[in-house]
C-alpha cells in the first residue's frame, strides 16, 4: 500500500483512515497514516447480524428464501414459471432479492422483497411439489419475516431522528 501511496503522490493527503476492525486492516492503517478509526457502518453491520440471531426461526427463513432465489435463477424452466405468475395477474415480473452475507441490508432487502411478492411466491410455490428445500409452510416465515422487517424501519427512523438533530 505505501508503494500505490507513493505511486500517486497522494501520502500528503490521507489525514486519517477508516477500516473495519480486522487485525490486519489495523495493521495496514497503522502503516499508512497515525489516525485511524473503526467503520461505524461497519460496526453496525455486524451488529445486526449478531441481532438477527435472536430471531428464532429467521436463519431458516433466510435460508429458504436463498434457496428458492437460487433455483429460479439457475433454472431457466423455473425462470419462466415465476415469469407466468406475475404474467397471469399482469404484474412487471420481480426477482427475488438474493442474499449475500457481505452486502449492508441484504437480509432486509431480501424479507422486504419475499413480502412484497408474497402472493405470488405463494402461488408460484404451490406448483413446486418435488423441489426439496422450498418453503412449503410460509406463513409461519412470513410472520417471522414482517416482524423482522417492521424492526429494521423502526431502526432506520430512528436513526433519520438523529440525522437530523444533527
Amino acid at each position: 500500500m505505501r508503494k500505490t501511496i507513493e505511486y500517486f503522490d497522494i501520502g500528503t493527503k490521507i489525514r486519517a483512515c477508516i477500516r473495519d476492525g480486522a487485525a490486519n486492516a489495523k495493521s495496514a492503517s497503522n502503516v499508512i497514516c497515525d489516525i485511524n478509526f473503526d467503520c461505524f457502518a461497519h460496526k453496525i453491520n455486524l451488529a445486526a447480524k449478531a441481532g438477527t440471531s435472536a430471531f428464532p426461526g429467521l436463519d431458516n427463513v433466510l435460508l429458504k428464501l436463498k434457496k428458492t432465489c437460487k433455483s429460479i435463477r439457475i433454472s431457466s424452466t423455473l425462470r419462466r414459471e415465476w415469469e407466468q405468475v406475475f404474467d397471469q395477474l399482469d404484474n412487471p415480473t420481480l426477482m427475488l432479492e438474493k442474499h449475500v452475507d457481505v452486502r449492508w441490508m441484504s437480509i432486509f432487502d431480501v424479507l422486504k422483497r419475499a413480502l412484497f411478492v408474497k402472493e405470488k411466491l405463494d402461488l408460484f410455490l404451490s406448483d413446486q411439489e418435488d423441489l426439496e428445500g422450498w418453503i412449503r409452510e410460509f406463513p409461519l416465515e412470513r410472520r417471522i419475516a414482517e416482524t423482522h422487517v417492521h424492526d429494521k424501519r423502526s431502526i432506520e427512523k430512528i436513526a433519520r431522528s438523529i440525522e437530523k438533530k444533527k
